[in-house]
């Protein structure tokens, strides 16, 4: 969509019917409620507009933008920003929410997700205010989605599928279910994706809402795509184009057709993919077509291209819409056209861009989906451990709170016979046995809680490490594996190799750098295993970690050992383990410049102290706080202990730990 500024200027230079309406509705809109004032912003000319605000006008506004969006967007973005305008100054929260959730989606067609975000945001105490919150919190974590934020992004779908938040419309729900479907999908989760694409699905059936039964099938037919059933796919895709297209809804027409030529490809009918590729083309499709939307079809293009051998082509249309992903921060096109355009240069003879390319794919596969995806998966899991230790418990306390009452009734019953009977001494006693009985329950009520709080923290731990272990399995089993192999055939290639070849020093620094590859795979894969932790205990597994560490860096580390430090439960063991490593690493990051760290731990009377200490640049206190040293606090806290930071500009930062280990025993 083309880029407008200056609507002033050009209304009168075009001459559009359509603009020339705008400027009528905004100048009447303006004069019946507010004017300018001596800088230029609006204020009320009327004394009583913000209390008889006319609500209708605010909602012709808002109607108007929306009528002219797909024919000017800049037109609509200034009806728009006038409702917002006037619902401020009347404080109408449902005409605030509703123009700034209409700018949102302008936003969104674009594919300027950063602008969606701040308006969704914007949006929200508008929300709040006129009962929209779960519609907002949807909004905030699908453009969260599309910047490739994941755990934001559930934040936000957790929130607005939570009924504290306000009620949900039908529609509410099925969108949101939709959007965590989304969720499963980026993170490569696409059963689960599935799962919730059909749930959304059924919710539009029920309520017989054609519109939305479209978009839903359109969904679950990505879901089988994914899950590998490209033929119960195609079939799927189908039938929402057939809803779609009754509806009236284009943009989700156009989404679906280049879709069911993905489907195709898989399938290998190519004429069949090029059939609905090209009514992609169609220009009343192409203007309600979201700008990501665009760049799928044209990365589509690029697989039917190489699908039929037509290399030239996809390099030729592939780069720009990279170039444009880029510059929309669209991680999700950026990862599907990278892979595509290796290949392409590969099969033209350019290896050294397609090699380029090839490693972009593979770093953003790496680095950030799989991090994600862990990261996701881990919260996900530590969620759901202390909610069932978190039920266990609250079980076990509401059978001693059901106890004591039923004690403090026996009581009662046995103190009226006792007056009946005129027995004072016999009441005295029962009174005196009952305040006893009822201070030892509430000591067990706070053991309790103190035991739910530790259990809660184990569960967590075990979620992490289980997940840590089958990451640690792939990476060692799996991908070091098939880097060594690729090694090895490197190693071969070179071998035998005639020496005087042109490409002999680029084979050599290929080796070099899959070894290195190699080795950092399953030096990763080591440091997610603490194996000698459970077998030899905490002191002897600080000592390597210290060690591989001062390997590895330009530091000189020390570690310094005080005591017989006993063994715990395994769970604290590895928890307090993994607070030590997080303070290491937070050094070998942040403590540029520093040359020496120390990591002593000693242990007297049961009590257990460690300090991690550097003479790095140090920092000021609270601004460096992210979210390793937050959740160190948090596992301390859970643990009953104590954690100190002091850090001094150009002196260094020293961390202290200390727990009391008889009571974790």
């Amino acid at each position: 969509m083309k880029h407008r500024s200056g609507l002033s200027l050009q209304l009168f230079r075009k001459g559009s019917g359509i603009r020339v309406l705008g400027i009528l509705l905004i100048g009447l809109f303006t004069f019946w409620g507010c004017g300018p004032s001596a800088n230029g912003e609006f204020v009320p000319t009327n004394p009583d507009a913000n209390r008889y605000a006319d609500t209708a006008a605010i909602q012709e506004l808002i109607a108007q933008g929306r009528k002219v969006f797909t024919q000017d967007s800049s037109l609509s973005d200034s009806l728009l920003k006038a409702a917002l305008l006037r619902s401020q100054r009347a404080g109408y929260a449902q005409g605030a929410f509703l123009a700034l959730r209409n700018l949102a989606y302008s936003a969104r067609s674009t594919g300027d997700y950063k602008r969606m975000l701040a308006r969704a945001l914007e949006s929200l105490p508008y929300a709040k205010a006129s009962g929209n919150t779960p519609k907002v919190y949807s909004n905030i974590g699908m453009a969260y989605l599309n910047l490739g934020k994941h755990g934001q992004a559930l934040h936000y779908y957790t929130h607005a599928l939570d009924p504290e938040n306000g009620p949900r419309t039908y529609d509410d729900s099925a969108l949101i279910y939709i959007n965590t479907g989304f969720l499963w999908d980026a993170l490569e989760e696409h059963t689960q994706a599935l799962d919730y694409y059909l749930k959304a699905s059924e919710i539009a059936r029920i309520h017989q809402d054609s519109g939305r039964l479209g978009m839903t099938l359109f969904y679950a037919a990505d879901g089988y795509y994914y899950t590998g059933d490209p033929d119960k796919s195609v079939v799927t895709y189908k039938q929402a184009l057939e809803m779609v297209r009754k509806t009236g809804k284009q943009d989700i027409e156009y989404a679906t057709l280049y879709s069911i030529a993905m489907a195709y490809i898989k399938l290998k009918k190519y004429d069949s993919a090029r059939f609905y590729l090209l009514q992609t083309q169609d220009p009343k499709l192409q203007e309600k077509a979201y700008a990501d939307h665009k760049l799928a079809t044209v990365e589509m293009w690029g697989a039917y291209y190489l699908a039929t051998g037509q290399p030239q082509a996809a390099a030729r249309i592939l780069p720009p819409a990279l170039a444009e992903a880029r510059a929309g921060n669209l991680p999700s096109i950026i990862y599907e056209v990278e892979p595509k355009l290796a290949q392409a240069y590969f099969e033209l003879g350019r290896f050294k861009e397609a090699y380029q390319h090839q490693q972009a794919y593979l770093l953003m596969n790496d680095s950030i989906l799989k991090q994600e995806k862990v990261q996701l998966l881990n919260e996900l899991t530590n969620v759901r451990l202390a909610a069932q230790e978190q039920s266990m418990m609250a079980q076990q306390l509401q059978n001693v709170q059901e106890k004591q009452v039923l004690q403090r009734n026996n009581f009662w019953l046995g103190g009226t016979i006792a007056l009946l009977l005129l027995l004072i001494g016999v009441i005295l006693l029962a009174l005196r046995a009952y305040r006893n009985r009822q201070a030892y329950q509430q000591g067990v009520i706070l053991q309790l809680r103190q035991s739910q709080e530790i259990n809660q923290l184990k569960a967590q731990i075990r979620g992490e490490e289980q997940e840590r272990e089958r990451v640690a399995r792939e990476l060692h089993d799996g991908i070091a594996s098939q880097l060594w192999a690729i090694t090895l055939s490197t190693s071969h290639l070179q071998q035998h190799s005639n020496p005087n070849t042109s490409w002999k020093a680029e084979l050599s620094e290929i080796y070099q750098q899959l070894r290195d590859a190699s080795q950092n795979v399953r030096r990763t894969a080591h440091n997610l295993m603490p194996d000698l932790l459970l077998q030899e205990g905490l002191s002897v597994a600080l000592a390597s970690v210290c060690k591989r560490a001062g390997h590895h860096s330009a530091l000189e580390i020390d570690f310094l050992e005080y005591g017989q430090i006993p063994r715990v439960d395994p769970e604290i063991e590895l928890s307090i383990f993994r607070m030590v490593q997080e303070l290491i690493q937070n050094t070998l990051k942040h403590a540029i410049g520093a040359t020496y760290l120390l990591v002593q731990v000693s242990c007297t009377d049961a009590l257990l102290n460690i300090t991690v200490e550097d003479n790095g640049p140090g920092f000021e206190p609270g601004t460096r706080e992210g979210v390793g040293l937050h959740q160190i606090r948090k596992r301390v806290a859970a643990l009953k202990g104590h954690f100190d930071l002091e850090s001094t500009l150009g002196k260094g930062t020293a961390a202290y730990l200390e727990f009391d280990l008889s009571q974790l025993i």
